[in-house]
Formats: C-alpha cells, structure tokens, sequence
C-alpha cells in the first residue's frame, strides 16, 4: 500500500507541475496580448480567459497599446491572475533541462534577454524563455535591470566639471564622491544605458557617460582686456586700501571684501583654471599671478583677466553689489 500512495503522489506532483508550466505560457501568451492592444484591461483588476478573439479586437476601432513597450511592468500574469517576475539574463548562459550538474540544455539564453520567473529552488531559478521554453538558470545570472548589464571595457575618460559618481546606475543613485574638471577615470563597463562602470577610491561606481569627454579640456589664457579705462599695464592713480575702501580704478568703481576662498578657488579649479591660492604681503588675495576680483559675471565672466589698481585681476566672484553697479569690482583682501 505504501508503494501504491508513493507513486500516487509523484503522479499528483508532476501533474501540478505540468498545471503550472501550462499557466505560465496561457500567462505569456495574454500577457503578449495585452501589449499588443488585443486585450482591454482598462476596466479589470485581472486578465482572465473570458476575452474577445483576437480578430474581433483586430477590428475594433482605434485598438491600440495600453502602454508602451518599453514602458511595461517588469510582471507577467498567468489564467490564473499568478504574477511572475521579469528579469534579465546578465551573460550568455545555458538554460538547463533541470538542476543536476550534468543536465543538458533546453535553450541558449542571450545576454541581456528577458525571461519570467517562475520559481526559485538554492542557487537556481526555474525561468520561461520567450520561445516559451522551461528551464533552469543559476539565479545569479539574473538581474532586475538592464542598467546593471555592461559589456567589459578598458578606457580612459576624463570627467567634466561637477561630475558625480555614484553608488547605482540611476540619476538618482547615491553620490559616492564628485569629480573636479579633468578627472581622470578607467571606464571598466559599458552599454546603452545612460551610467557607465568604473572604479572611484577602490569602490565600483558609475558615472553618466554625457559628462566624460575623451580628452582633458585645456582653457586658453584668457587675454587681458580693459573694462572702460582702457589700461592694462602699471596704475599710477589712487589704489585701494582699507582706508580707502572705495575708489575710481582702471577698470571703474573698486571697492573690497574680505571672506574665506575655498570654495570659490575650488569653482575655479572645476571650471578649469590653474592657479595656487596665496595672499600677498600687503593682504591681497590670489589667484596664481592674479588679483581675486569679484564682478558681474554677464559682463566680465568667470575668468576674465583685468586691470585694477592693485595689479592685474582674474574674475572669480560675483556678489549682490552687481544689482546696483553691474560695472563695479570687489577686491578679495584680508583686512
């Protein structure tokens, strides 16, 4: 009798099984109908059996998608209104009869195909391929996106100014550090996405491929120009002091300012200028060779090269002064 009740229930498992295997390609199948338009589900909470021919909908007017393709849920729905998961295969992989060692090979998956999951046993995945094959993968050659799948890669990029990196391949994704100008990065993943793989102090990050440029931006010295007095060489006139905080230079009205230039050297360095932050023995501040001189930037732009009554100035700053005098300069100092 024990014998008898044993064979009864492998058959009532492999009969389940071929119940299941079935519900997921009817599932499949209205799922494929769905996206084409053939099935409205517009007023049902489930797909169900009870939908029109195919050729009636064909004929019904306007029939159209519900949604965009590529804009479809990562989900399919059985006869049953089960729900399976679509994923992606991360790599070239066989898609296997079962989950022995030696089991042979019902399909060849391609990287970056999409399948169904059905069901999860340890390390392997039962799957529904698109030819509507059943099969078993390692479900570590799975993914949930697309973004995740890169194509190995050996280049050198440069970063553009303020370029972020972060921690997912999403705009989104935590920012692990930000880039200056020039940055130097490996690219080790790439694909058709909008994130790329690479590597950032040890960590595997990702980086939007529209702000890397294949080779370091070089910014010309721009060229001296006067701004209304028409000097570019020694100033003979009046020169700002704290105790004469405001004058009439070459360049127009001077005035000064005194505030911590970090960040503002900083700004300088990621928009590609060159230059070593020092203060001068009388309490000027510069940048490299040139005097730090705040301005309108709609006017003199940041990096502008004028002359002041301190020497010649490089455009770094701006302030709220602009909103009364677009022509004035401030002059970073220590006093």
């Amino acid at each position: 009798m024990s014998g008898k009740r044993e064979r009864k229930k492998k058959e009532e498992t492999a009969a389940v099984r071929v119940l299941k295997i079935s519900a997921v390609v009817i599932g499949a199948y209205l799922y494929s109908q769905v996206l084409t338009g053939l099935i409205d589900i517009s007023s049902r909470s489930n797909i169900s059996a009870d939908f029109e021919a195919a050729a009636d909908a064909v004929n019904m007017p306007e029939a159209r998608p519900l949604i965009a393709l590529e804009e479809a849920p990562r989900l399919s729905y059985d006869a049953f209104g089960n729900m399976y998961q679509k994923k992606y295969l991360n790599k070239e992989t066989d898609i296997l009869k079962d989950t022995q060692i030696l089991s042979s090979s019902v399909e060849k998956g391609d990287k970056r195909e999409s399948v169904f999951v059905v069901s999860q046993e340890n390390d392997y995945s039962e799957i529904m391929t698109n030819e509507g094959n059943v099969g078993y993968v390692r479900t570590s050659a799975l993914t949930d996106n697309l973004e995740y799948i890169f194509d190995e890669a050996d280049m050198t990029k440069y970063a553009k100014a303020n370029t972020f990196v972060r921690r997912a391949p999403f705009i989104d994704g935590e920012e692990a550090g930000k880039l200056s100008l020039n940055t130097k990065l490996v690219i080790k993943g790439t694909n058709d996405m909008q994130f790329w793989q690479t590597e950032y102090k040890g960590e595997t990050v990702y980086v939007d491929k529209d702000d890397l440029m294949d080779k370091p931006k070089v910014i010309a010295p721009v060229q001296p120009k006067s701004s209304g007095g028409g000097y570019i060489g020694t100033w003979d006139g009046r020169k700002l002091t704290r105790s004469n905080g405001t004058i009439m230079g070459p360049s127009g009205k001077e005035t000064y300012y005194n505030l911590r230039m970090n960040y503002v050297v900083e700004l300088m360095h990621d928009a590609g200028f060159q230059g070593e932050y020092w203060v001068r023995s009388d309490g000027v501040k510069m940048f490299g060779d040139y005097v730090m001189v705040a301005a309108d930037f709609s006017i003199r732009p940041k990096g502008t090269i004028l002359p002041t009554s301190l020497g010649m100035g490089i455009v770094c700053d701006t302030g709220t002064f602009i909103y009364t005098n677009r022509y004035q300069i401030d002059i970073a100092v220590n006093w």
